[in-house]
């Protein structure tokens, strides 16, 4: 009967009143989805032809969370910068674990088998002494500063040797902080030439590894990283940093396979080097476009090296403030990291306008803080290199804001939260001694460019090298093509 009918439809109408009752009262809504059409890979292909655009675009479209799919995954994206800071706190909702678990497998191929144990309070407290500490970052530096003593010497008198100090910039960058690197945390041994050109050809394809194609079908680099990991086996850590001797005997208690503690080890081949190699590249490359910030940095490294008796120490290399900030604004212009956390259970995430959105358990959660980096608001001429950007605003002692709102980290090239970096001071402070000793002993010239006035290097020009996009999220963009250059010894080294 109709009166048979109608009660069902004033209950269904009641519950829905009530429903939409609670999500008006609690404020509580799920993020806009954003549909693509691309099976499996999602929005991936928008994201990685340019990742701050893709942002920007959408933000102004959905607003500050919203949900798409990319590579196999539901992912909640993150638009607003200042919600960082609440994701970060809240690492047990948003946890980073599952997401370096499927990391280590995908792109390095390591896969825990039974009884293998990774002790977690173990190598935050191996991190915390060899990484975070100035003892331990001190031991590593200096094992550091031997290497390139020795390294960028050999490296430049080759160059002349061979086609008189012509050569790409980015290869000799690259030979030489590899060259230094390599020492520094494992055998001396390892720094070959081999060895670089196996980590290239395995880096060359990082951003499909990462994205879960398998490893067997780049064989270039499935060989490479081969052999890579083959230098970890054996005796090698005999010789290798205390750090990687501590980390050894970690996995020996947890009863990790000799072959599996290889690919562990291995990892930091890629860690140490992927990222500090591109680093210094642009900051040495932005410098040679800056004529008037060259002379600064270099005025800067010879008052340092003086202080400290006529060379370069830890204490002196501290005090390179103008240099740490062009490397600050090197990575603001070249860094492109995107972070990603699973989410554990149903959470609330409350925005910035006000309302509050639900964030489903399982689903992944992503924000890619480069979108920040070319934000006019947070950095005035955002497409320009202005070396002592963020030395000016550590003397005001005033942080950058967006909206108001301080940003205790402006730039976050080396990571948030529980995923930050432990490595970020060793970096920073091998890439300070690199270009310090190379202006102390060498002049370097741009083939076919010719230096600008200070604050003029525009990334945005038509003469600016082109960067390889395709690591979008990965960190530090390389060029995409060869930069000439030609060194030469400096006629007053250490002077004028």
């Amino acid at each position: 009967s109709r009166a048979c009918v109608a009660v069902p439809a004033a209950l269904l109408a009641l519950l829905l009143a009530l429903l939409l009752k609670q999500n008006h009262s609690s404020g509580a809504q799920a993020p806009p989805v954003l549909f693509t059409w691309v099976p499996f890979v999602g929005a991936g292909l928008e994201l990685g032809a340019d990742a701050a655009a893709f942002f920007r675009k959408r933000a102004a479209q959905l607003g500050e969370v919203f949900q798409a799919h990319l590579a196999g995954n539901d992912v909640y994206f993150v638009t607003n910068p200042n919600l960082y800071p609440a994701v970060l706190r809240r690492s047990r909702e948003f946890d980073f674990q599952p997401i370096a678990d499927e990391f280590q497998e995908k792109a390095f191929g390591y896969a825990a088998k039974e009884g293998e144990v990774l002790d977690a309070v173990a190598f935050h407290r191996l991190y915390t002494q060899h990484l975070k500490s100035s003892e331990g970052v001190g031991g590593l530096t200096s094992r550091s500063m031997r290497s390139l003593e020795q390294v960028l010497p050999a490296e430049v008198a080759a160059l002349l040797d061979s086609g008189g100090g012509a050569g790409d910039l980015y290869a000799i960058v690259s030979r030489v902080i590899f060259k230094s690197t390599m020492p520094a945390i494992f055998d001396p041994a390892t720094a070959t030439e081999e060895a670089l050109r196996d980590f290239q050809a395995f880096d060359a394809k990082f951003a499909f590894l990462s994205g879960g194609v398998p490893l067997k079908y780049f064989p270039e680099a499935a060989a490479g990283w081969e052999r890579n990991t083959a230098l970890l086996t054996g005796d090698y850590y005999e010789a290798a940093s205390k750090f990687m001797q501590d980390r050894h005997e970690v996995y020996l208690r947890g009863n990790i396979a000799e072959e599996n503690i290889a690919k562990l080890q291995a990892i930091f081949i890629w860690a140490a080097n992927a990222n500090t190699i591109p680093t210094g590249f642009w900051t040495l490359y932005f410098l040679l476009r800056d004529a008037a910030m060259l002379e600064r940095v270099r005025s800067e490294v010879r008052r340092a090296a003086g202080d400290s008796g006529g060379g370069l120490t830890l204490e002196s290399l501290g005090r390179l403030e103008l240099l740490d900030s062009c490397i600050d604004e090197a990575l603001r212009l070249a860094s492109g990291s995107m972070m990603m956390r699973v989410v554990k259970k149903d959470t609330p995430l409350e925005l910035e306008g006000g309302t509050t959105v639900v964030l489903k358990a399982g689903k992944r959660l992503a924000f890619y803080p480069g979108q920040l980096h070319f934000d006019a608001g947070v950095f005035p001429q955002p497409f320009c290199f202005v070396g002592d950007r963020f030395l000016q605003q550590r003397r005001r002692g005033q942080p950058f804001e967006l909206r108001g709102r301080k940003l205790h980290q402006p730039v976050m090239a080396f990571g948030g939260g529980v995923s930050m970096c432990p490595g970020r001071n060793f970096a920073k402070t091998e890439i300070k001694h690199f270009i310090a000793r190379l202006l102390l002993e060498y002049d370097v010239e741009l083939e076919g460019v010719a230096a600008g006035a200070e604050g003029a290097v525009d990334t945005t020009a038509a003469d600016f090298p082109e960067m390889d996009l395709s690591r979008a999220g990965l960190g530090v963009y390389p060029p995409k093509a060869a930069v000439p250059c030609v060194l030469k010894r400096r006629s007053m080294p250490h002077g004028g």
